[in-house]
């Protein structure tokens, strides 16, 4: 049948391999324990990591018995609040918000539960976030307004610098921002 714009086509073969194909950037080979990946990219280009930081992370983490959700997760407390939902809904936005307030990042976009059928546990992921420019924006925003507020100067300091100019990798219109 016809794929869906911009979603990756997933086939299983009968010894338990998957297939994800997301041509023309990538195609993945998974198994429990070895991902091959096939691309005429270079090995750190962005536009392959997305992916397998994605759909095929959750297909590692399932094949190896964790739940993946497709969700932000943070320690608030001695707590884990974890916020699912569909791609753009603002769960990394949320999740950046929370994490600008003291909150720890635990994991963002796939988030893997184990512990069933005890208390439920979440694994923490790759140190990285993915927020769309106009949540950078808006995060920038508060927090230059927040310090502005405060008696900071550093928002009529520093000039405005993109995204590639501050170190951030951009993909797709998305930015993968390191947490430090």
């Amino acid at each position: 049948g016809e794929r869906a714009a911009e979603l990756p086509y997933m086939e299983a073969a009968p010894d338990g391999r998957l297939l994800i194909d997301a041509a023309p950037i990538v195609r993945f080979l998974v198994t429990r324990d070895r991902v091959v990946v096939e691309t005429s990219l270079a090995a750190d280009a962005p536009e392959w990591r997305a992916s397998l930081l994605g759909p095929v992370l959750a297909i590692i983490c399932y094949l190896r018995g964790a739940l993946p959700l497709h969700a932000s997760a943070l320690r608030i407390g001695h707590r884990v609040a974890a916020f699912a939902g569909r791609s753009g809904a603002g769960k990394s936005t949320l999740a950046a918000a929370l994490a600008r307030r003291g909150h720890s990042l635990i994991t963002d976009d796939i988030c893997a539960c184990i512990g069933f059928p005890g208390p439920p546990l979440v694994l923490p992921s790759y140190p990285g976030m993915k927020l769309s420019l106009a949540s950078l924006d808006a995060l920038a925003r508060a927090a230059f307004e927040a310090g502005a507020r405060l008696g900071f100067g550093f928002a009529q300091q520093r000039g405005h610098k993109s995204p590639r100019e501050r170190g951030l990798a951009v993909e797709r219109g998305r930015v993968t921002a390191p947490i430090r």
